[in-house]
């Protein structure tokens, strides 16, 4: 039996709290749904169970996962002071028949893949101080760790894609119970645990390279940035008689349609806009007006629509 754990514990970074509140990135909302429920959906494809670690998780979460999984269950992990802890409250609720994990953060997408063995999914990325980043070597493994915040480097270098799977459910336990007893004063103990796992993998495998799994279109939405690329990717919601294509060069987005009288209506509309109103409503690059083939591309605004705002956020009644 291999087994899911999914830790939704900590909040989303700062900079999304002033529009969201202080809310796991799981809950963002993404699509009719929240993040959990379109990152829930390659994972319940090869985990015969998944556990998603909350701190005083809501009735409505577990009811909404309900209504779309029937081997996802939400756990309340209490409060926790560290991801190692919340790995830890989650393990104490595994199956005793479980014989493998996994462990994928709760800001974190990834494609449907699972290796089916000790594995660690990470990415080459620049900017470094955004994630929890490692070094390594070939034979001995991991070297060193630097939590997000405390990395100087920007140049190209390696980051944990928030995903692991673990094959010797006991070893890692053993290994994050010597971590939280013994915790480091710049490490998580969970990373501390995952550094002891599996560089005693790499000793007995003789190639911590076999050990890792690149990852490139992982998508960690915990952050802004990347949060409004996650809901493009994975939850845009469009009717089914349009057709949407995307520029990630130029943040463009072009609409098509079948019903090719409402889009020429609407493409007359944007056209006779005053200028006056240019700084409301998104940069036009170019129209086709051709009646049997119009379109319309326009800038990509990474905001939320009017109903999301109402929902998830605080709006100026002034």
């Amino acid at each position: 039996m291999t087994v899911m754990l999914i830790p939704c514990a900590g909040n989303i970074a700062i900079d999304m709290q002033a529009e969201f509140g202080p809310v796991p990135a799981a809950l963002l909302p993404v699509g009719k749904d929240f993040a959990l429920i379109e990152a829930l959906k390659p994972v319940v494809r090869h985990y015969t169970d998944v556990l998603v670690g909350f701190s005083n998780p809501q009735e409505f979460v577990q009811k909404t996962v309900n209504r779309h999984y029937d081997n996802v269950r939400i756990v309340d992990v209490g409060t926790t002071r560290s991801l190692g802890e919340t790995i830890a409250a989650l393990l104490c609720k595994l199956p005793p028949e479980t014989e493998a994990i996994g462990i994928q953060m709760g800001d974190a997408f990834h494609p449907s893949e699972k290796r089916g063995k000790d594995s660690i999914y990470y990415s080459m990325e620049s900017a470094l101080n955004r994630w929890v980043s490692f070094r390594y070597d070939t034979h001995s493994g991991i070297s060193d760790v630097k939590m997000p915040g405390t990395s100087k480097s920007y140049s190209l270098g390696t980051a944990f894609a928030g995903k692991f799977e673990i094959h010797d459910v006991q070893a890692f336990k053993d290994a994050l119970d010597d971590s939280l007893n013994q915790p480091s004063p710049k490490i998580d103990p969970f990373y501390q645990a995952i550094t002891k796992y599996f560089n005693s993998r790499s000793q007995a495998q003789g190639n911590f390279a076999t050990l890792l799994h690149e990852s490139p279109a992982w998508i960690d939405f915990g952050y802004s940035s990347s949060y409004f690329d996650y809901r493009r990717k994975v939850g845009f919601n469009s009717r089914s008689f349009n057709s949407l294509t995307f520029n990630e060069v130029k943040k463009s987005v072009t609409k098509r349609s079948r019903n090719r009288a409402k889009l020429n209506d609407e493409i007359a509309w944007y056209s006779e806009l005053p200028s006056d109103l240019a700084d409301l409503y998104p940069r036009i690059y170019s129209i086709g007006t051709e009646p049997e083939n119009p379109w319309i591309e326009t800038e990509y605004c990474t905001a939320l629509p009017l109903d999301q705002l109402f929902m998830y956020s605080k709006l100026d009644e002034s």
